[in-house]
């Protein structure tokens, strides 16, 4: 608890001046980095499994994931990291999509396996990826991390939010 009221308020820090919905792609090295935090506060996930991810066209993110095999999420533990430019062969507990043409396929594919969708570009949060990682572009916010979450995709994955999530993620409907 006392780990995920840290990230929180460390969260709290970096969002605290974003005001706009306006946003724009984060860097894969951002990405990388926010991801690790943020998965943790989705319940299902961070509560003692190991974790997989497949990256959807990014060689260079994939790699910086593959560098944190072993961390620990919560309670569970990167386990495995596999890329590719389409729809893994084996089901992953997370999809992290970088290639804005993989979006309704992507989609597709997590609705019916219930997996955690995840992006960098708030474009593709729009057509239903669950999870964006962006930056600000407008005001105050511009430059600075922000958290998008798309609702009726994540109602359709069954997420399971840590409230403290709702303070520093933005609803995108």
């Amino acid at each position: 608890m006392k780990r995920v009221l840290t990230t929180l308020v460390c969260m709290l820090v970096l969002l605290s001046a974003a005001t706009s919905f306006a946003q724009e792609v984060a860097p894969v090295s951002l990405a990388s980095s926010l991801f690790l935090k943020v998965v943790e506060f989705e319940k299902n996930l961070a509560g003692g499994k190991k974790l997989s991810v497949h990256v959807i066209g990014s060689a260079d993110l994939a790699k910086r994931l593959e560098n944190a095999i072993g961390k620990n999420i919560g309670k569970s533990t990167l386990a495995s990291v596999t890329s590719s430019d389409g729809l893994p062969k084996k089901v992953p507990s997370i999809v992290f999509v970088v290639d804005g043409s993989k979006v309704s396929d992507v989609v597709g594919y997590a609705n019916s396996t219930k997996v955690l969708t995840v992006t960098n570009d708030p474009e593709i949060v729009k057509g239903g990826i669950i999870l964006g990682l962006c930056l600000g572009n407008s005001g105050k916010s511009k430059g600075k991390p922000n958290i998008l979450y798309n609702s009726l995709s994540s109602d359709r994955a069954d997420c399971n939010w840590h409230p403290a999530f709702f303070k520093v993620a933005k609803e995108y409907h």
